[in-house]
Order: C-alpha cells, then structure tokens, then sequence
C-alpha cells in the first residue's frame, strides 16, 4: 500500500510532554490520540516506553499520511525468474 505523506515535523518526547515543530502540545486528548495511534494505552505509558528504549528526551519526525488517497500496488516484482543460462537469446540458424 502506497499512501501520501500530508506533513512532517520534528518531534520531541520528554518528561513534561510532547514538542511538535516547536510548540508544546498542552491538549490532553492529543498526546492520547498520538499515544494510541502508536499503540499504547496512553501518553504515560508511551513516554515509560520510549524512556525504556530510547532514552527521554527522544527526538523524531511525526509523519502523517492520507489513507483515503492510498493506492495497492507492487513497488517491485515480488518473485522474478532467473534467465536460463543455457538459452543466449538468440535462435541458432537452420543446418538443412
């Protein structure tokens, strides 16, 4: 699935909160929406995890997508056949 990027900006997890393009989000319900949209139950619960893996403060992009614009397609043949080594390519000429 291909879906377009519609922004990103710098991010900042840290004790008090969460810095995005500079500007500390006071709102509740959007560190819980950002928390639940990484998978986890609340902004606690992600900042005692990335302080566990990353170590806070921990620094990033938020990239937000469009979903309702995503197109499915391959990006890359998934199985490619090898060329037969014993075929060059060309048909040898008729010996009649």
């Amino acid at each position: 699935m291909v879906a377009p990027c519609t922004r990103s900006d710098p991010i900042r997890i840290e004790a008090r909160g969460a810095i995005v393009g500079g500007r500390l989000q006071t709102n509740p319900d959007w560190t819980q929406v950002l928390a639940r949209a990484e998978g986890y139950a609340d902004f606690g619960e992600l900042q005692a995890a990335y302080d566990r893996l990353h170590g806070l403060p921990w620094e990033g992009q938020l990239i937000r997508w469009n979903p309702l614009l995503a197109e499915f397609r391959a990006q890359w043949p998934l199985i490619e056949k090898p060329p037969d080594p014993s075929h060059s390519g060309a048909d040898p000429p008729d010996t009649e």
